[in-house]
């Protein structure tokens, strides 16, 4: 416990520090300072017990993480302000997306090769699915510019080839969209689009996305805060799920109900499976 003190609280300012001990000793109001700080401690703290030897402080409020997965290790670099390390609590340490990459090695004896990540945010779950499978090919879709910005950078880290990101948004058709903070906690993973003739994000249709491959692909993720609405939408294409083998999506129930989506995989051929926050659907007909 006193290692882990002294290494986080190395992260501060002297200045900083008589803020934040005397807010949690009580000596003085909290005030919005103390809880920007706090939540920095808290973070510092998450990382910390992940791996105590390896996080550093890096520029612009950034840490360097080291990540391990399947035997190998990675980078990233994560903004203490906002949701990255919420992130990388959910992908890297939790590890949301071990229960799809699982279920597709039981299915299909391999691990993805051809892969759409759809609310790519960061990059964290591309290195998930690269240390799963290096020679995966990947197309990622983000359309907040610093998101995408942090995304090249943690893939730029780990010079990954393979891998083509781009600075767009998943929906059902051609459209202007604009970014709109509105949604859940508003930090960076909660953003979300909708269609605006002034909006400056491009859109890219699911098709579009898997053509990208000249066929058909293992996995399609996706996790676009509400977009997903759009997507399943009664009167949307869907002809592209015939060339999924298996499609992995948070669904966000104050957008649209899991059930109508789920409804809808199953009628496409999908059996569904559900862990946490995500639902994965395999593609029945790719196992015949």
């Amino acid at each position: 416990m006193l290692s882990r003190w002294l290494t986080v609280l190395s992260f501060f300012s002297l200045s900083d520090l008589i803020v934040l001990i005397s807010g949690k000793l009580g000596l003085t109001r909290q005030s919005e300072k103390f809880n920007v700080l706090d939540d920095k401690k808290n973070k510092l703290d998450l990382l910390y017990l992940y791996d105590s030897k390896s996080f550093r402080l890096a520029e612009n409020n950034e840490v360097s993480v080291r990540l391990a997965l399947e035997g190998k290790t990675y980078s990233c670099n994560l903004r203490l302000a906002g949701s990255d390390v919420l992130v990388f609590q959910q992908v890297v340490i939790s590890k949301e997306y071990e229960f799809a990459l699982s279920l597709f090695r039981e299915k299909f004896g391999r691990a993805p090769a051809k892969v759409v990540d759809a609310g790519a945010n960061i990059g964290l779950v591309i290195i998930f699915f690269k240390a799963a499978n290096a020679d995966a090919r990947i197309l990622a879709i983000e359309p907040d510019h610093d998101n995408y910005i942090k995304a090249q950078q943690n893939i730029f880290l780990n010079n990954f080839s393979g891998v083509e990101l781009i600075e767009r948004a998943l929906w059902p058709t051609k459209e202007n969209l604009l970014i709109v903070n509105d949604f859940r906690d508003q930090m960076n993973w909660s953003l979300r689009v909708k269609e605006d003739a002034e909006g400056k994000v491009g859109s890219i249709t699911p098709s579009d996305a898997i053509d990208y491959f000249e066929d058909n692909i293992d996995l399609f993720k996706i996790d676009i805060e509400g977009g997903e609405s759009e997507i399943f939408k009664a009167d949307s294409n869907l002809d592209w799920l015939l060339k999924v083998r298996a499609i992995a999506i948070e669904i966000h129930e104050e957008q649209v109900s899991s059930k109508r989506i789920i409804d809808t995989l199953e009628s496409n051929g999908f059996t569904i499976s559900s862990n946490g926050e995500l639902t994965l659907g395999i593609n029945m007909a790719f196992l015949k």
